[in-house]
């Protein structure tokens, strides 16, 4: 088991996998400083990911591997 993405947000999960650019976190994280959601669903809403990507990585993060 890879502990090491247990204690790592969406943000850095989705970065690391290739799903999200540097430039698409950012954007991210400044629209989420206003609109108080969740970053994963910002990156929904953007069309950067799909909800599948999102669910990979909450279990990624949850589990800190894939199942």
């Amino acid at each position: 088991m890879n502990n090491k993405n247990k204690h790592k947000k969406i943000g850095e999960i989705l970065l690391d996998s290739g799903k999200i650019n540097i430039i698409q976190l950012g954007m991210a994280l400044d629209i989420q400083k206003f609109q108080k959601e969740k970053i994963g669903q910002i990156f929904i809403e953007m069309n950067v990911i799909t909800q599948n990507d999102l669910d990979i990585a909450l279990e990624i993060q949850q589990n800190g591997f894939l199942k």
